[in-house]
């Protein structure tokens, strides 16, 4: 079995231009335009990686989870804030290197919630309107 190919970095990040240096610089790798960010940049020995690429066979990881801190970045507190960050981040790192027919931006919040199976009962009682049972907003 192959070792699985997730990178995980907690970002230091605690301003949305840090986040967005911090995403280029993981979608770069992820495309192959560069080895670990942290072996190759000093700019980057702020971002503390978890968990990288496999030792046994040196490769590449095919997805990163970079974790941003509420503490030093407490506007990401709120989904909202982070759906809006994540405009800038799909236009300015990856739609603007050309990445976007390699790469998917995913958002993942503690206060986002989409349940499925509850938008499926409310569909087969008669009840088109969606619900969200978040008190964060709606999920992206």
């Amino acid at each position: 079995r192959a070792p699985p190919q997730l990178r995980i970095a907690l970002s230091n990040a605690s301003n949305a231009e840090d986040v967005l240096q911090e995403v280029i610089k993981e979608a770069t790798m992820l495309v192959g335009g560069e080895t670990c960010p942290e072996e190759q940049d000093e700019t980057m020995s702020h971002t503390q990686v978890l968990s990288t690429r496999s030792p046994q066979n040196n490769m590449t990881p095919q997805t990163t989870l970079l974790v941003l801190d509420e503490e030093l970045y407490p506007d990401m507190v709120s989904f909202r804030t982070l759906v809006e960050l994540s405009w800038k981040l799909q236009a300015e790192a990856i739609d603007d290197h050309g990445f976007t027919p390699l790469l998917q931006l995913v958002l993942f919040h503690p206060l986002a919630k989409h349940d499925t199976y509850s938008e499926n009962l409310l569909r087969k009682n008669g009840n088109s309107s969606s619900s969200s049972s978040s008190s964060g907003g709606d999920a992206a």
